[in-house]
């Protein structure tokens, strides 16, 4: 019996500081102490005894519909009712804490719960980036913004692709696969990509929900180029193709961001490679290109010089993923052991130019994809009991993926955000302001080749001033005895981005000589001019894909750590 009350206590305090502590923007600040006002019944939940607020934001559970007196009880009592859909039997009342006991008393009421705050998940990824502080603080959520998804497709009837209104947020589709006539997402990459920037959470958001799966810019609008097959596939010139319709488009669907996450090896200089000079094309027609570094981190050099075209081309933004080891705090993150560095084969370009969180990311599953029908990812589906509370009926809606691809969206979500913010901003702007704002926390344990600026910080990146007109990252040459960094752009004369605000103190000398793992110049492997591999396959970089199909090196199937 002692053992049994010691646990409902834990249980109890732990749910009062999950509810009063755990999230600094909720609307439920709950002050708590031992007071007797309200006796613990079996339809009060225990955690109200000890509520000290003169209201109380509560969930009434009713038997079944309630009725025109209860609601009018609540009223008298100084209550604040939420009108209930039809035939529901659930509904939230703020309520004064001192009346509580007229829903103990009702016959009608099954259950009385803390209407807590729903915490977003893509949890982990939105608080470590400060993506709820865009919404929260600046009211953003990048509507407006149209951010080009060129992948496997997305399921575009999704409920998290869906206003309130039953409007569709993917505006326009355009299948580019031969062999596969459809927009849909037969793979199930492209839809979680897209969850990732702009799903807004409402398969997650129900009567019973305790966290909400949103993405970074959840009403943003989405244009879906699909060129990955059902096998996670495609061409490169299917990918140019879907590019140059993007900048056909643009002003027709504001079309502000391109988020390619996907790549395929590097096979020369940048400036003769078709896909960077699509990607160029774009960027100089002023949409912001972001692309993924690859997930080649755990190839014997650990990944340096293993960056995916068009992640090579100094022009975009190229992005490397972090683990959050599963906690908010920035302390125990890492980088993600597949994540691929820099620099670049033959052009020696600094990437990536920044990173964010990319392991293990729940978002949006697409039904009866490849990927969901995979053995291999039966673990990987989110149970609904993750954010309900109660559980009717097993509808699976979410999926957990590892790799560059998943942080890519993160940082183009943040930059619909900011373009939301300041329509105005040129892509120069955007690409520097998100590098100069980035968390340094990396800087003296890893090199510029393996986190480029940073960790990525929205609420950061929001707040930054300065304009810039050039923002080609730089290169690195090396001598007899250092590595030096080298800018092409002009970079370096615009005094808001001086080297050490963009890099952070400590991660390059004022010489210019970059300080970085003795690997990179030790072993010939970044320095010479050799193929390193590629067939012209474009691969989606998910890298939790083992088992799906073997294809040798060029299959970037391991799983993520």
């Amino acid at each position: 019996m002692r053992n049994r009350t010691l646990l409902l206590t834990l249980t109890v305090l732990f749910t009062l500081a999950f509810l009063s502590f755990s999230h600094p923007c909720s609307t439920l600040y709950l002050k708590v102490k031992a007071d007797e006002r309200i006796r613990q019944s079996d339809k009060i939940s225990p955690v109200l005894k000890y509520v000290q607020n003169e209201k109380v934001s509560v969930i009434i559970s009713t038997k079944t519909t309630p009725s025109p007196e209860l609601m009018e009880k609540i009223t008298r009592s100084g209550g604040k009712i939420s009108i209930p859909k039809p035939d529901s039997t659930v509904f939230s009342a703020d309520i004064p804490t001192n009346q509580l006991g007229i829903l103990e008393q009702s016959n009608e009421v099954f259950s009385v719960t803390p209407n807590r705050t729903i915490f977003s998940s893509l949890d982990l990824t939105r608080s470590v980036t400060g993506a709820d502080v865009a919404q929260n603080n600046f009211g953003l959520t990048g509507e407006g913004v149209g951010v080009a998804i060129i992948d496997s497709g997305i399921n575009d009837d999704h409920e998290d692709f869906v206003s309130s209104n039953g409007q569709r947020r993917v505006v326009y589709s355009e299948n580019f696969v031969v062999g596969e006539a459809t927009t849909k997402d037969l793979y199930g990459h492209g839809t979680h990509v897209a969850g990732i920037v702009a799903g807004d959470g409402s398969a997650s958001t129900k009567a019973s929900s305790y966290r909400s799966m949103k993405g970074i810019a959840p009403k943003a609008n989405l244009i879906n180029l699909r060129v990955l097959n059902s096998r996670g596939m495609g061409s490169e010139n299917t990918v140019i193709a879907a590019i140059d319709r993007a900048i056909a488009i643009r002003n027709t669907y504001n079309i502000r961001v391109i988020n390619l996450s996907l790549g395929t090896a590097v096979l020369g200089s940048y400036i003769n490679d078709p896909l960077c000079q699509a990607v160029e094309r774009a960027w100089n027609a002023g949409i912001v290109v972001v692309t993924s570094a690859g997930n080649h981190g755990r190839n014997p050099n650990n990944g340096y010089g293993l960056i995916n075209s068009p992640g090579n081309s100094p022009f975009v933004i190229t992005v490397g993923a972090t683990n959050s080891n599963g906690t908010v705090s920035l302390s125990d993150d890492l980088i993600a052991s597949y994540s691929s560095r820099g620099p670049t084969l033959f052009d020696h370009v600094v990437k990536p130019d920044i990173v964010a969180p990319g392991n293990k990311i729940k978002s949006v599953m697409a039904e009866n994809s490849t990927i969901a029908l995979d053995p291999f990812f039966t673990d990987h589906i989110v149970d609904p009991s993750y954010y309900l509370t109660s559980v009717t009926e097993k509808r699976y809606d979410y999926i957990t993926l590892s790799g560059t691809s998943m942080a890519t969206p993160t940082v183009s979500g943040a930059i619909a955000l900011m373009l939301q913010a300041q329509p105005s901003l040129n892509n120069h702007t955007v690409k520097l302001r998100l590098m100069a704002s980035s968390k340094k926390n990396f800087v003296f344990t890893y090199d510029i080749f393996t986190v480029g600026s940073g960790l990525l910080d929205i609420a950061a990146a929001l707040n930054r001033s300065g304009f810039a007109t050039s923002s080609r990252s730089p290169r690195v040459i090396k001598t007899a005895t250092n590595v030096q960094i080298v800018y092409d752009g002009g970079w370096e004369d615009q005094g808001s981005w001086a080297t050490g605000i963009v890099w952070g103190d400590g991660a390059i000398a004022s010489n210019g000589i970059v300080w970085g793992d003795g690997i990179v110049w030790g072993d010939g492997i970044v320095w010479g001019d050799g193929i390193v591999w590629g067939d012209g396959i474009v691969w989606g970089d998910t890298v939790e894909a083992t088992g799906l199909f073997n294809q040798g090196s060029r299959n970037d199937t391991s799983a993520g750590d």
